[in-house]
């Protein structure tokens, strides 16, 4: 999971690369002529604003939970800067947000994963529907998850510091 504070550092890196910037409300993308919004200010709940043109958490106490209200293009873009920053090039054009070359698994550079490829990682080589276990009442009690994730039955209707669950297998 990114946390907030890497997406604010990684954020900073490309607006100082000038290939993203940062409104009163909102992330904008910057690269192949976007301007496609990337995580959006203005919800409640969103721990990071921007303040002089750069990123800042607003909720330093969030610092290392997941990062929240964001659109799918901002892990997309965060894949890209991070890319960059090793000199692997990029993913995705910025225009079509598909891969670059179409060939989404020989890409060198990083990328979100595929659904397969999320859920495969994610079962851990299991065949139950979580690797913790299966779905038992289909409800907020669900005793495959407590000790695996933060979900309705557990989190108090908020996000949690990253890393405070058991990891799976892999």
């Amino acid at each position: 999971e990114i946390t907030n504070q890497e997406y604010v550092e990684q954020g900073n890196w490309a607006i100082r690369q000038d290939i993203a910037s940062a409104t009163e409300s909102a992330l904008l993308d910057g690269l192949d002529g976007s301007t496609i919004e990337l995580l959006n200010f203005d919800f409640p709940d969103t721990p990071i604003d921007s303040q002089d043109g750069m990123l800042r958490l607003k909720k330093p106490e969030y610092a290392n939970r997941p990062l929240v209200e964001v659109t799918w293009y901002g892990p997309a873009a965060y894949c890209d800067w991070i890319s960059l920053r090793e000199g692997l090039g990029r993913a995705y054009d910025h225009m079509t947000w598909e891969v670059q070359g179409g060939d989404v698994y020989n890409s060198t550079a990083y990328r979100l994963p595929t659904e397969a490829e999320w859920e495969y990682a994610c079962r851990a080589g299991t065949n139950t529907a979580f690797w913790s276990g299966d779905i038992v009442t289909g409800s907020c009690d669900e005793p495959a998850l407590a000790g695996a994730a933060w979900f309705c039955g557990n989190a108090g209707n908020s996000s949690h510091n990253v890393g405070t669950k058991a990891a799976n297998p892999w």
